[in-house]
């Protein structure tokens, strides 16, 4: 599960006010290390599901179980 503001998400993620700058490098960082996780993963051989912090409301749920349904997991 991804943070929404920790791993960037487009729209929900929040810059902070003070010291923006340090914050936008923080979160392209984490952004270009989850980039290169998953291409890493998938080499390996594994299935890579990203599931935001969001999308485990109850509003935003389904969103998040066709993600793994489409991976082919089903409870």
């Amino acid at each position: 599960m991804d943070g929404d503001f920790w791993h960037g998400h487009p729209t929900r993620a929040k810059i902070p006010a003070t010291r923006r700058e340090w914050w936008k490098a923080k979160i392209e960082g984490n952004k270009k290390r989850d980039r290169m996780q998953n291409r890493l993963l998938r080499n390996n051989g594994w299935t890579v599901i990203r599931i935001w912090q969001h999308e485990l409301t109850p509003k935003h749920l389904p969103k998040a179980m066709r993600k793994l349904r489409a991976a082919g997991l089903d409870f």
